[in-house]
C-alpha cells in the first residue's frame, strides 16, 4: 500500500508526476485537496486507488491511461463534485467505481475506453452527465439515468444490439465509431435519438426504429456507408444531417 503524498496537500500538476512511480494499491493521503492534471497518467503499476472525502477537486486526465488500474473508491462524505473530462480514459482494467453522494457532474469522456467498467454507483447528487462519458465502456450497464431517462450506457458485443427496455432518449455519441454492431433494435417507448449518437458505425447495416420516436439529433446516423435499412416513422422530427454519407440508403 503506497500513501501519496508524503507532504502537502496538493497533488500538483506536473510533466507526469507519478508516470514512472512504482506504486500499486494507492491511497490518497487524508487532508488532500486536489489531484492535478496527469498526475498519475500512463502509471502501468498504479492497481487501486481510494481518495479521501478532503479532495474538492480533479484535474482532467488525473488517472488516464493507467492499464492497471481495477479499482476506485472516493470515500464519503466526499468534498469533490466533479469527475473531469478524460479523468479515467483508457483504463483498460478499470472493473469498479464508488462515487460518494455529493458528485454532481460526470464531464465529458470521463470513462471513456474502459472496457472491462462492470461497476459504477451514479449518485443521487448527479445533475449532469457528459457526452459520450461512457463512451466504449462495453461491459457497463444499461445505465438509465435522470427525469429524462437517458441511455448513457449500454453493454454491447458483437453483431446485433438491442436496446433496454426503458430509455427514453439514447445519448449523443454513445455508440460513434463503433465497429462490432452491425444491426440496432430500439423498443417501444424511445422518443428521441440525439446528436452523433450511432455516427461512423464502421459495420452498421440495420436499424429498427419503433412508433415513439418523435427526434433524431444532429448526425444521429451519419458517416455509415453500410447502412442500407431503417425504418423512420412518420411525423418525425428528422435533422437535416441525421442520415449524411450513408450512400447505402434509397438505393
Amino acid at each position: 500500500m503506497t500513501t501519496i503524498p508524503e507532504k502537502g496537500k496538493t497533488i500538483k500538476k506536473s510533466a507526469y508526476a507519478y508516470q514512472k512511480a512504482t506504486l500499486g494499491d494507492v491511497v490518497i493521503a487524508s487532508g488532500t485537496t486536489k489531484i492535478g492534471e496527469c498526475a498519475f497518467e500512463w502509471n502501468e503499476s498504479l492497481t487501486s486507488v481510494k481518495i479521501p472525502a478532503s479532495v474538492a477537486e480533479i484535474q482532467s486526465d488525473a488517472f488516464s491511461k493507467c492499464t492497471n488500474l481495477s479499482s476506485v473508491e472516493i470515500e464519503a462524505g466526499s468534498k469533490l463534485k466533479v469527475i473531469p473530462y478524460t479523468c479515467f480514459k483508457g483504463c483498460e482494467n478499470l472493473g469498479s467505481v464508488v462515487l460518494p453522494e455529493g458528485i454532481e457532474t460526470i464531464s465529458e469522456y470521463a470513462f471513456k475506453e474502459c472496457p472491462s467498467l462492470k461497476s459504477i454507483s451514479i449518485p443521487s447528487s448527479v445533475v449532469e452527465i457528459g457526452y459520450a462519458a461512457f463512451w466504449g465502456c462495453k461491459s457497463l450497464g444499461p445505465i438509465i439515468w435522470g427525469p429524462r431517462n437517458i441511455l448513457v450506457a449500454c453493454p454491447f458485443g458483437e453483431g446485433k444490439l438491442e436496446i433496454p427496455v426503458g430509455a427514453k432518449v439514447i445519448a449523443s455519441r454513445l455508440f460513434e465509431s463503433n465497429k462490432t454492431i452491425t444491426e440496432v433494435v430500439i423498443p417501444e417507448g424511445v422518443e428521441e435519438i440525439e446528436d452523433h449518437a450511432f455516427w461512423s458505425m464502421k459495420n452498421l447495416v440495420k436499424v429498427v426504429l419503433p412508433s415513439t420516436i418523435k427526434k433524431i439529433g444532429e448526425s444521429a446516423f451519419s458517416y455509415n456507408e453500410k447502412l442500407a435499412e431503417i425504418n423512420v416513422p412518420a411525423g418525425a422530427e428528422v435533422d437535416e444531417s441525421a442520415f449524411e454519407e450513408c450512400p447505402l440508403l434509397g438505393k
